[in-house]
């Protein structure tokens, strides 16, 4: 058996030193790879939470208040905004020709920007100016003039008198108990929404009041808008009725299927309640109409170039005749559903000032 020399070295560190060498080497590998680990979930989170501070930051996209939702105003009690219908079935009863309306106002909310408010420009009347002349040298109707105006009375209008000219055509309405401006929209068949009815009228909120003034465009360019007139003094022609149709509202005829503009407001009553001269004056015409509306009516002339109109009239009721001198209240006549065109009982009362149509809601609340 060989014996080891003594002299030579065991290199024992020499092992050691490999093996920790290899140990540290796998440490240092594991290091790196949980540091970079570490280092892409820091990452990932930051960029999630910059994701997430961007998203917050943009604005919301709800949609805007409807009518539905609208808030009560406080003008009063809800009530019912009168919208005719396309058609109505034949009836007996007491026609309803209403649309249910939850508000007098609409929500608060501010509108950044009016640019279709509507304009106003003074004018004062000169010699040789007539109310045509003007609105044909400003491209407007001439309802517009005096509806805008207020004018109570054609012949008063004289040099001199100052105007106040809107920039388009249209016509001034009195918000009612139960208005919101989407059911105005509808009332007058617009087809604008009615943010721009608020814009045109320049409301920084939605919110409307009864006796509120609005300036109502007219998108149909038809010189029939309404106006208060004067000089004579007129009264309901039939005595608790209801309003159900406003001038100016598009309706469909019931005998042409034609849309139509109302040119003077159709009241419901029940069957056989009598029609009475809102004003005194001449029985003019006792006939009866075959164009749109047709039916029977009697028409009235009086002082100061005003007309009124009674139709729909029950042909076997009408008391008077032409050229009859009637008082303000005499009976004319009674309505029928069998009279009108509707298949229900109401009455189709106008007022005109030499040859324009006027607004008899001017004059009296039905």
């Amino acid at each position: 058996m060989a014996k080891k020399n003594p002299n030579a070295a065991y290199d024992d560190y020499s092992s050691m030193n490999d093996t920790d060498g290899r140990s540290g080497c796998k440490r240092n590998k594991v290091l790196v790879a949980v540091v970079v680990f570490l280092v892409l979930i820091i990452i990932a989170v930051a960029v999630l939470i910059i994701v997430n501070l961007m998203s917050s930051d943009k604005p919301s996209t709800g949609t805007a208040p409807s009518a539905d939702s609208a808030q009560t105003a406080e003008s009063g009690p809800q009530m019912e905004a009168p919208v005719v219908p396309q058609t109505v079935q034949s009836t007996d009863t007491v026609p309803d020709f209403s649309q249910s309306t939850t508000a007098a106002s609409l929500s608060q909310t501010n509108r950044p920007s009016y640019d279709n408010q509507v304009v106003y420009t003074a004018y004062v009347i000169q010699e040789g100016d007539t109310l045509e002349s003007i609105a044909q040298k400003f491209g407007i109707t001439l309802q517009t003039i005096i509806s805008v105006n207020q004018i109570k009375n054609l012949a008063a209008v004289i040099p001199g008198t100052e105007l106040s000219i809107p920039d388009r055509s249209g016509r001034l309405y009195t918000v009612e108990e139960g208005d919101m401006l989407s059911s105005i929209t509808k009332k007058f068949n617009l087809s604008m929404g009615w943010k721009t009815l608020q814009e045109i009228n320049g409301l920084k909120a939605e919110t409307i009041f009864v006796g509120q003034t609005l300036f109502i465009p007219d998108e149909t360019a038809v010189q029939s808008i309404s106006y208060s007139a004067g000089g004579i003094d007129f009264v309901s022609p039939l005595k608790g009725g209801k309003t159900v149709g406003y001038y100016n509202q598009s309706v469909q005829d019931p005998v042409s299927k034609n849309n139509i503009l109302l040119d003077g407001l159709l009241i419901s009553a029940p069957d056989g309640s009598a029609v009475t001269a809102a004003a005194a004056g001449t029985v003019m015409d006792v006939a009866y109409s075959t164009g749109q509306m047709a039916g029977f009516f009697v028409r009235i002339s009086h002082d100061g170039g005003y007309s009124s109109y009674y139709c729909f009239l029950d042909q076997d009721s009408i008391s008077v005749n032409v050229s009859d001198k009637v008082d303000a209240g005499a009976v004319l006549g009674k309505i029928s559903a069998s009279a009108s065109p509707f298949g229900t009982a109401c009455l189709l009362f106008k007022i005109e000032q030499s040859g324009i149509m006027l607004d008899p809601n001017q004059w009296f609340d039905n």
